[in-house]
């Protein structure tokens, strides 16, 4: 089976339950993702959620020096509900750990200086003097921080354990994503050693390690559920991140295909599938923009210029044929937002799009 279908952002945004400083705040979806993706014959939702909605607040140190988590219940039944409807539906779930700009702690400029969103501001109390990309440094290799009682990828683990053992018994949850494009934009300076000039520095193997010891806090309750790795490869000078599946298995390699034409992605696919390959996995689009075709200018100027493709139809349709041969899956960024399948602001999607999507399951 390949998974198809769309992303869904709306429970990622914020950190906890009140509007940050611009205003955001999670949202669960409405039942109508579950019944459209559905009805239009795709198989799969790749739902974002985030740590700093899933645990505003801190993990408090007991007297015997235990941690206890303070979950958000809000969140989660809220996560459930969308889960369910989606299951409802006999559409299937890929709970993606998603990030951007790392984490609120820090303010994104692309964003009009809106925070981050991804992992808890109260893991990087020195925000305020760093740089998102010290930031990362410090989070990918598992620093810890002063004043903060956990290290941040055990905190990772702990909180998809949680969520891993909440949906261990669902089969409508498939898979789980580790963390969305690590590094983000600043991969290339990880890679390049921005970490070494830190107080920072990360080993070659950092990826391998997050993967690793996420994974494993996943399979201690849930064997069965599918693993997709990500790294932050797919630009030019960008090596890739991961070196191996660290020893896991049930492993999915994610790789986002963002490319102004179909001419200049497909060589891009064809070494990301040549990577799977070599660590012997299967291969996952689990973002694309259908070269444009998805983007939204009333919502997003920058979408007028950004991205686009005169020949966005035939390139998608192209697209869609070699990953058809190469039993490849994908998932559309996205249903609803600045780039989706759905008009802005109303219910209804974009039907060329919508039919070439379609036609993309077509054996």
């Amino acid at each position: 089976m390949r998974l198809t279908g769309f992303n869904d952002p709306r429970m990622f945004p914020g950190a906890g339950n009140s509007p940050d400083a611009c205003g955001r705040l999670w949202k669960a979806p409405k039942p109508t993702l579950a019944r459209d993706v559905a009805a239009w014959g795709f198989n799969s939702v790749r739902l974002d959620i985030s740590w700093s909605d899933l645990e505003p607040t801190p993990p408090t140190v007991g007297k015997n020096g235990s941690l206890t988590h303070h979950w958000n219940e809000k969140y989660l039944s809220a996560l459930d509900s969308v889960v369910h409807a989606l299951a409802s539906h006999h559409v299937y779930v890929i709970l993606n750990m998603d990030q951007g700009a790392l984490s609120p702690a820090f303010r994104y400029v692309d964003y009009a200086g809106c925070e981050g969103n991804g992992m808890p501001a109260w893991l990087f109390p020195g925000a305020a003097n760093q740089s998102v990309l010290q930031g990362w440094c410090a989070f990918l290799g598992n620093y810890s921080q002063p004043g903060v009682p956990i290290r941040p990828l055990d905190g990772l683990a702990d909180a998809w354990r949680t969520v891993a053992a909440r949906y261990a018994a669902d089969p409508a949850v498939a898979g789980m994503d580790l963390i969305n494009e690590p590094g983000g934009p600043y991969a290339g300076d990880i890679g390049g050693g921005f970490c070494a000039q830190t107080s920072y520095p990360l080993k070659a193997t950092y990826m391998d390690y997050l993967d690793r010891r996420v994974g494993d806090a996943i399979r201690r309750v849930d064997p069965h559920v599918m693993l997709f790795l990500e790294d932050d490869w797919g630009r030019i000078g960008v090596p890739h991140t991961i070196l191996s599946t660290g020893g896991l298995t049930n492993v999915v390699y994610e790789y986002h295909l963002y490319a102004p034409s179909w001419r200049v992605g497909e060589a891009s696919l064809r070494s990301a599938g040549g990577f799977a390959s070599h660590l012997g996995v299967p291969l996952w689009i689990g973002e694309f923009t259908a070269f444009g075709g998805d983007l939204n200018p009333r919502l997003d100027a920058r979408a007028a210029v950004r991205n686009l493709d005169p020949s966005w139809r035939t390139d998608t349709a192209a697209l869609l044929r070699y990953t058809r041969t190469k039993g490849i899956g994908w998932s559309l960024e996205a249903y609803s937002g600045v780039g989706s399948i759905l008009k802005p602001w109303t219910d209804t999607p974009k039907p060329r799009l919508l039919a070439i999507l379609r036609a993309g399951l077509a054996r």
